[in-house]
C-alpha cells in the first residue's frame, strides 16, 4: 500500500509538473461577467485593401495554438508572454507565423471601405478593416493592396476577453497583451523610366522624336521594398519590352559581362552579381531583370535600383508617322503568400519619327504630299499635262528632279558635302517620282533644307533651297490598366499633332488619334499641297517646287563660266596684239 501511494504521489507530481510549464496554456477563465471585444480592425490602409484574418490562438481552457499553426515552446511563451512589448512580436516568429498563414483557413475576410479622419489636418484620408463580433483569439492579418505600388507587412490583432464588453484592452485570462486594433505599416514602390539622346529633345528632357538610326539611352529607377520575414519566396523583377523599330545595342558595346544588357547601378547598398540574373529575349528587344529570394529577404528597407541600357531606332513602317514604344514592367510580391509577383507596376516611352511624303492612313488613306516638284512654262504658268495626286489634287508633275538634304541654310546654299543629313533610312539624296514627290524618310522633328541638283532634261533647276520645318505637338496622357485584379496607372507623352511648313508656309497639318499601344489614326487637315484656284493649276501652291521649262545654263562659278572667261581673255589678248602689229604696220 505504501509502495502504491508512493507511486501515486509520484505521478500527481508529474500532472503537477507539466500544469506548471503549460500554464501559459492551460489558464482557467477567471469568473465574473466576461465578454469578447466586440471588434477587430486594421487601419491606415487605402481604399479596397483586402484583409484576411487567420486565427492564431483561441481559447480551449487556456490560450492554445489554432489549427496550421505551430512554434517551439519558448516562441509559443514569446508569444503569449509579451506584456513588455507593447503587442509586438519578434520577425522570426513573426515570419514563421505569416508563412505558416499560407496554409492555414481564414478565419475573417474583409476590405477596406470605412473612413478614418486624419488626426493631423491636412493628412491624407485613411481606411480601416473592421471585423464586428469576432471570435475570442489573437489573430494575424495579411493584407493585399487594391491598387498597385504597395505593399504591407502583417500586423497582429487580438479579440481579448474583458470584464467591461468593447472597453477592455487586455485580457484578462492569461498573458496576452494584444490590441483589438492595428496599424499596418505601408510599404511604396516607384517605377520611373525616362529617355534621352544625343539629338535635340523637347523642353520636357524626352527625345519624344527621333530619327532612324539614333542611340536612345534609357533610364529606369525603381524601389525594391522592405519584405517582411513572413515573404518566404518573394519575387522581384524587372521587363523591358522595346517596339518592332527599336533593338538593344550590341551587348559588346557594355562593359559588362557578356550575358548581360546594360548595366545595373545600385545608390545603396551595392548588390552582388550573384543577387540577379539578366534574361535577354531572343529577339534582342527586351529583357528580364529578377532578383533571387535569398537576397530578397535580406531586404528590411526600401533599396533604389537603378537600370540603364542603351536601344537603337530601326523603324522601317510605311507611314508619315511611326511610333516607337518601349514599356517596362514590375512585378513584386505584394503580400506574403504572392509567390508570383502579382503586384505590377508599369511605365512607357514614346518615340515618333516623320516621312516626307509618306503614307497616311486613317478612314481616308492616301499618299501625304508635302512636297511636289512641277514644271511650269516659259509664262510662269504650270504644265497642263497634269498627274493627279492619290488625294484627289493634281499638278504639272515632273518625275527625275535630284535633291540633297541639309542640315543647315548656308550647307544648302553652297552645297557642302559635310553638311548633308543622313539617317539609316536615307542616304541624303532623293530623285522625284512620277507623282513629283519626294520621299524622305526616318527624320526626327526640326528644320531641314532642301537643295535641287539636277533638273530633269528640259527644265531649269530651283536656285534657291527650301525650308522644310517640322513641328510637333506631344501632350501627357494617363493611362489606367487592370492587371490581376488591381488598378495600374502610369503617365506618357504621346504625339497629339503634328505641322509640316515649307519655307515657313503651313503645307499640312496631322491630327493624331492614340491608345495606349498604338497610333489607330492620322487626319489631315484642310491645308493641300497644289490646290488648284477655280479649277486651275495654281504654281506658286504651298510645297511646290517650280523648274521652268528651258536649256539650263552652267551654273555661277561652274566650268562653263570659266571657259567663257579663259576665251574671252584669250580675245582680248589676240585683239591687242593685232592692234600692236596693225600700228607699226602702218608705221612701215
Amino acid at each position: 500500500m505504501k509502495r502504491m501511494k508512493k507511486i501515486v504521489s509520484v505521478l500527481l507530481a508529474v500532472v503537477m509538473a507539466i500544469g506548471m510549464s503549460m500554464t501559459t496554456f492551460a489558464a482557467a477563465l477567471p469568473s465574473g461577467n466576461l465578454e469578447v471585444d466586440d471588434e477587430i480592425y486594421v487601419g491606415g490602409l487605402q481604399e479596397g485593401d483586402t484583409v484576411k484574418f487567420y486565427k492564431v490562438l483561441e481559447w480551449n481552457d487556456g490560450w492554445k495554438p489554432a489549427a496550421g499553426f505551430t512554434l517551439t515552446n519558448e516562441e509559443w511563451d514569446a508569444v503569449i508572454g509579451n506584456k513588455d512589448k507593447a503587442g509586438e512580436i519578434s520577425a522570426t516568429v513573426a515570419g514563421k507565423l505569416g508563412a505558416q498563414a499560407k496554409k492555414a483557413t481564414v478565419k475573417y475576410e474583409t476590405a477596406a471601405n470605412e473612413e478614418v479622419e486624419p488626426e493631423v489636418s491636412g493628412d491624407p484620408v485613411t481606411y480601416k478593416a473592421t471585423v464586428s463580433d469576432p471570435e475570442a483569439g489573437l489573430y494575424i492579418a495579411i493584407i493585399t493592396p487594391a491598387k498597385s505600388g504597395y505593399t504591407y507587412n502583417p500586423v497582429f490583432v487580438a479579440a481579448d476577453y474583458s470584464r467591461n464588453s468593447g472597453n477592455g484592452m487586455n485580457l484578462v485570462a492569461g498573458e496576452l497583451s494584444y490590441t483589438p486594433a492595428a496599424i499596418a505599416k505601408l510599404n511604396v514602390v516607384t517605377l520611373d523610366k525616362t529617355a534621352s539622346t544625343t539629338e535635340d529633345t523637347n523642353e520636357d528632357g524626352k527625345p519624344d522624336t527621333v530619327a532612324a538610326g539614333d542611340t536612345v539611352s534609357f533610364n529606369i529607377k525603381t524601389v525594391i521594398p522592405g519584405f517582411a520575414d513572413n515573404y518566404t519566396k518573394p519575387v522581384f523583377k524587372v521587363t523591358d519590352k522595346l517596339s518592332t523599330g527599336l533593338e538593344l545595342k550590341a551587348k559588346t558595346e557594355y562593359d559588362v559581362a557578356p550575358e548581360q544588357i546594360g548595366t545595373i547601378k545600385l545608390v545603396s547598398p551595392e548588390i552582388d552579381v550573384d543577387d540577379y540574373t539578366i534574361t535577354v529575349d531572343s529577339d534582342n528587344k527586351g529583357f528580364t531583370i529578377a532578383f533571387t529570394a535569398d537576397y530578397l529577404k535580406t531586404v528590411q528597407t526600401a533599396t533604389n535600383v537603378e537600370i540603364t541600357y542603351d536601344a537603337i531606332v530601326t523603324t522601317d513602317a510605311p507611314y508619315s508617322v511611326n511610333k516607337e514604344d518601349n514599356t517596362v514592367t514590375v512585378n513584386f510580391s505584394n503580400s506574403p503568400d504572392d509567390e508570383e509577383g502579382h503586384g505590377v507596376l508599369k511605365d512607357k516611352t514614346n518615340h515618333y519619327t516623320f516621312d516626307i511624303d509618306g503614307n497616311l492612313w486613317g478612314e481616308d488613306e492616301y499618299e501625304a504630299t508635302e512636297v511636289v516638284k512641277i514644271g511650269v512654262d516659259k509664262d510662269g504658268k504650270e504644265i497642263t499635262e497634269t498627274i493627279t495626286l492619290d488625294n484627289g489634287k493634281w499638278v504639272g508633275a515632273l518625275e527625275g528632279a535630284e535633291f540633297k538634304l541639309y542640315k543647315t541654310e548656308a550647307g544648302a546654299t553652297s552645297e557642302t558635302e559635310s553638311d548633308i543629313y543622313t539617317n539609316d533610312l536615307f542616304d541624303g539624296t532623293v530623285i522625284s517620282d512620277a507623282s513629283g514627290r519626294i520621299s524622305i524618310k526616318g527624320l526626327d522633328a526640326g528644320t531641314y533644307w532642301l537643295k535641287e541638283t539636277k533638273a530633269p532634261d528640259g527644265y531649269i533647276k530651283a536656285q534657291k533651297p527650301v525650308k522644310i520645318e517640322i513641328i510637333p505637338t506631344i501632350k501627357e496622357i494617363e493611362i489606367t490598366e487592370t492587371v490581376d485584379g488591381q488598378e495600374v496607372t502610369y503617365k506618357t507623352n504621346v504625339l497629339e499633332s503634328y505641322e509640316v511648313k515649307i519655307n515657313d508656309v503651313n503645307t499640312a497639318t496631322y491630327n493624331i488619334t492614340n491608345t495606349k499601344d498604338e497610333i489607330t489614326s492620322v487626319d489631315k487637315g484642310d491645308t493641300e499641297v497644289g490646290t488648284p484656284e477655280d479649277g486651275e493649276a495654281n504654281p506658286d501652291g504651298p510645297g511646290k517646287i517650280k523648274n521652268t521649262q528651258g536649256v539650263e545654263l552652267p551654273s555661277t562659278g561652274g566650268i562653263g563660266t570659266t571657259i567663257f572667261y579663259v576665251v574671252g581673255a584669250i580675245l582680248v589678248i589676240v585683239a591687242g596684239v593685232l592692234l600692236v602689229v596693225k600700228k607699226r604696220m602702218s608705221n612701215r
